[in-house]
């Protein structure tokens, strides 16, 4: 049995966002001293490859640098079949990119942001998300961000499975990317609540689970008392063995209609629900989000949901 922890948080702290886009990278040598046939994306005056490298954009899979000229060549790929001309001082790097925020913040970077991650490797699949790097010790993928209800989630089940949204405002990361990332090992989960408060009244809740989702339906191990995502007292708010549920899919277990129709957003609904983070903003209308410790979501700032492997 895999156990880790769902942390429930209240914060106020203030986030700065900025892209960030990864410079750790892997000398090519096959390809030094010489030139691609392909148009480079961009050419610079650049000081180091360093510097060359920090100006790799989402589509730059490898760079050139020519310390003789002191000159960057930012390619979309780096392959030796292409190379068919020389010239003295070239030296090409391959980008890698993380697969997560972990590997993210293993890279060295350590402020909170939005990233670039390669979700698949191979930069088939690159996927701008927000990283956490200063809650519990770093390294959080957030998988839904919501600030000030900016996004309705009210979404149809391939919009959800999709993802949508800006990470930098509100965004859901994907039910595809999320099954990817938690169907290889269990993770961690985080839930944060940000809200329009004075300091001082901090609330933390912690309880222990296995492995997140597995096709769409979340998978959770209830082993201690007071988590919102599985009340023992209401077998309708236990998330355990849920699939998710839309306005278009109805897969939970209340017999009277769809839970999704019913509140308004994507969710592993049961008969219905004791946590429920995808409600519709203005907050007024947004039911009951975790109960006990949030009944009322008049002054939610920001929502979270961010993981890691354990």
């Amino acid at each position: 049995m895999f156990v880790h922890f769902v942390v429930f948080a209240i914060l106020w702290m203030p986030v700065t966002l900025q892209l960030v886009t990864m410079r750790s990278f892997l000398a090519t040598p096959s390809c030094n001293d010489r030139i691609s046939n392909i148009e480079f994306v961009a050419e610079h005056q650049a000081r180091s490859r360093r510097s060359c490298a920090a100006m790799c954009s989402i589509n730059c899979g490898c760079f050139g640098f020519n310390l003789l000229v002191n000159k960057c060549r930012i390619h979309r790929s780096c392959d030796l079949v292409n190379m068919t001309s020389t010239e003295d001082g070239w030296k090409y790097y391959q980008i890698n990119l993380p697969p997560d925020c972990q590997g993210v913040m293993e890279s060295g970077e350590s402020t909170s942001g939005l990233y670039v991650i390669d979700l698949f490797g191979g930069r088939v699949q690159l996927v701008t998300v927000y990283c956490d790097m200063e809650t519990d010790n770093g390294g959080w993928t957030a998988i839904q961000r919501r600030l000030s209800g900016t996004m309705n989630f009210n979404k149809t089940w391939t919009e959800f499975k999709n993802g949508f949204g800006d990470p930098a405002n509100a965004y859901w990361i994907g039910n595809d990317v999320i099954h990817h990332l938690t169907n290889r090992q269990p993770h961690f989960m985080y839930a944060i609540f940000k809200l329009h408060a004075p300091p001082g009244r901090t609330k933390h809740r912690k309880s222990s689970c296995n492995s997140l989702i597995k096709v769409f339906r979340l998978q959770y191990l209830f082993l201690t008392s007071g988590d919102s995502m599985i009340n023992a007292g209401h077998t309708g708010g236990n998330v355990n063995g849920a699939s998710f549920s839309t306005v278009d899919r109805d897969n939970d277990q209340w017999n009277s209609g769809n839970c999704a129709v019913k509140y308004k957003g994507g969710w592993w609904f049961n008969d219905c629900h004791d946590a429920f983070l995808n409600g519709p903003w203005p907050p007024e209308h947004w039911f009951e989000p975790w109960i006990p410790a949030i009944t009322s979501v008049s002054d939610i700032a920001e929502v979270r949901m961010m993981i890691k492997p354990t």
